[in-house]
């Protein structure tokens, strides 16, 4: 669906990434021809970086390619690049934080947070996939934003017994307050699509999570034993067009309906435990570390 969806467009896919200095995902697009290059960089892309080292060394890779050098909660309130999103909106975003998605020195209703459904907003009117990465640390989480994420599913339990059943289910019949302590990355991916979902769908957006992956990374300053969980999720926005219904009405009625679905949907999918699925194949553990050390070692730097 990408390919084809980039087969349309001169250079691929409009894309847009908070990629690192070795920008692996964009190179991962263009041996796919997802994306394609003009010898100088890549045209359709545009990617982001605060850290300035890292920006200096991930835009000698990519040359021409479109960079900003802030952060991305910054980047969504400029006019030039509201200006851009709404004149050629993406068709692929990644949005792979460094950090936690309500960190306890922000409000609950986090600056990222907001910043996401800004630019949910801009995009208004076009379909594309939104891949969302972010760190679960519960110790630099704000509680009360944890507590309104459990209030948020309870509610949903309290409409529909069914979805009650399918999360006690789903979950070794822990209660949403039990899995927050139990395993707190499992319970943002349980609780945070419903967020996208109910945005999405205040803006005429049927929105589906098809993917979701959890897995470990080392780190010696955030306890505990120098491990923290990563959670990334797979978000598809499918425009729901005005012009298919007689009023707005209806609109609203079957964005409600198809909001309902997917939170049902969502229970129904598998959560892909990373760490699990390599330790339980050395094969493919060792064919997908081959795959990134071939990837990364493919990279065509285009300088500055």
């Amino acid at each position: 669906m990408l390919q084809q969806q980039g087969s349309e467009r001169k250079f691929g896919v409009r894309y847009f990434t908070l990629c690192g200095k070795d920008g692996i995902d964009i190179y991962l697009f263009y041996n796919e021809k997802i994306i394609l290059d003009d010898c100088r960089g890549f045209p359709s892309v545009h990617y982001c970086e605060s850290y300035p080292a890292n920006f200096v060394e991930v835009k000698s890779l990519l040359g021409r390619t479109k960079g900003t050098r802030d952060t991305f909660e910054k980047l969504i309130r400029q006019d030039s690049f509201q200006a851009k999103i709404r004149r050629e909106p993406f068709d692929i975003i990644n949005l792979d934080f460094s950090g936690v998605c309500f960190p306890f020195t922000d409000e609950p209703f986090s600056r990222t947070l907001k910043s996401i459904f800004q630019l949910i907003e801009l995009q208004k009117g076009h379909n594309f996939d939104l891949f969302i990465t972010f760190r679960a640390v519960r110790s630099e989480d704000n509680q009360e934003a944890i507590i309104q994420l459990s209030d948020n599913m309870n509610r949903n339990f309290e409409e529909d017994r069914n979805v009650e059943l399918m999360f006690l289910n789903k979950f070794n019949n822990l209660s949403i307050e039990e899995l927050v302590d139990s395993d707190y990355g499992q319970f943002l991916l349980a609780t945070f699509p419903k967020i996208i979902f109910g945005y999405g769908s205040t803006h005429s957006y049927i929105v589906s999570c098809p993917l979701k992956y959890i897995y470990m990374r080392k780190n010696a300053r955030v306890p505990p034993r120098g491990t923290y969980q990563i959670i990334k999720f797979l978000f598809t926005f499918d425009y729901l067009n005005p012009q298919g219904f007689i009023d707005y009405a209806r609109i609203a009625e079957k964005c409600n309906e198809e909001y309902k679905k997917s939170i049902i949907a969502d229970l129904d999918n598998e959560i892909c435990d990373v760490d699990k699925i390599f330790s339980q194949n050395t094969q493919l553990n060792n064919e997908y570390r081959d795959f990134c050390i071939n990837l990364l070692e493919s990279r065509k730097p285009f300088g500055i």
